[in-house]
């Protein structure tokens, strides 16, 4: 019998990262809530997030906050 082990790709490590510097905006806490962690699970999201970078983009966008 063998098993399925999946292992983390560096792509998947970098796609998990920048879900988590999500995780800390309000907004996506907001999306996670009403549909749950499914989206990420989606594989459109997981390809326009490592297409995406988030990191900057986080950056750019928290200069222009209204809190």
């Amino acid at each position: 019998m063998t098993m399925n082990i999946a292992f983390p790709f560096k792509r998947n490590r970098e796609i998990s990262k920048k879900f988590k510097m999500l995780d800390k905006e309000g907004w996506y806490q907001n999306i996670t809530c009403r549909l749950g962690t499914f989206i990420q699970m989606n594989l459109s999201v997981r390809r326009f997030i490592a297409q995406s970078d988030v990191e900057r983009i986080l950056n750019e966008t928290g200069k222009f906050r209204i809190e």
